[in-house]
């Protein structure tokens, strides 16, 4: 992933969330969003992923220290609307709501912005988990339903069983999203951007509430050594 010029719009709105999430100031400085200490954010280009006037995929980093490469937490973030920078602010609002608050809560370890599980609460031996707010979109009541079975049947234990033997980075970005509509079901479960498809099988199995209309949901989970 590399830098992409996404133009001040995308940034700004990045800024001004987590300012006013944190209460702290974060600039746009050229091409990234700087942060307090060493923290800073960037959105980067994915060549293979097509964006239309009515949808956007937004790969976010946000970098912990911004001198070390390897310090960044990457996500990406999808958005749809009437018009590309519907879309684009959508997918912005998204990640606001979902990975943003996990990271915060990473750098402050104070159970203000998102919760913590032990290992024998998600499931994965050795691992902590800080599990952001699970986002539902589409049409009718469909997504709040996901989010009620999600709360119900929390999804880290219930798809472990791919994940436990899997050599872990210290810095583990899971991000779960799933839904159907017209009788289509679609799970998707990434680790630092890469699919994990036994994982995405088990979610495909669960018993999950499935709509006609759009109806998904989706979290940011982050494994890290407990």
């Amino acid at each position: 992933m590399t830098p992409d010029a996404a133009g001040p719009g995308p940034l700004a709105r990045i800024a001004e969330g987590l300012e006013r999430m944190t209460g702290r100031a974060h600039r746009v400085d050229g091409s990234e969003v700087v942060g307090p200490g060493t923290t800073s954010l960037v959105i980067a280009s994915h060549p293979e992923v097509v964006d239309t006037e009515q949808s956007a995929h937004l790969d976010i980093g946000f970098a912990l220290n911004r001198a070390r490469d390897d310090s960044t937490v990457w996500d990406r973030a999808s958005g749809f609307g009437a018009t590309r920078s519907d879309a684009v602010n959508a997918a912005v609002d998204a990640w606001l709501q979902t990975t943003a608050p996990v990271v915060l809560e990473l750098l402050t370890q104070e159970g203000t912005f998102a919760d913590h599980y032990s290992s024998a609460e998600c499931g994965l031996p050795g691992r902590h988990a800080i599990h952001g707010a699970i986002l539902g979109w589409g049409v009718g009541d469909g997504p709040d339903q996901l989010q009620q079975w999600w709360m119900a049947n929390p999804v880290l234990p219930l798809i472990a069983p791919a994940l436990e033997h899997r050599e872990w980075p210290v810095l583990g970005a899971l991000r779960v999203f799933f839904g159907s509509q017209r009788g289509q079901s679609t799970a998707e479960v990434r680790l630092n951007g890469t699919p994990l498809v036994q994982a995405a099988e088990l979610l495909l199995q669960q018993d999950w509430p499935r709509f006609q209309q759009p109806a998904y949901a989706r979290a940011f989970i982050l494994s890290i050594p407990e």
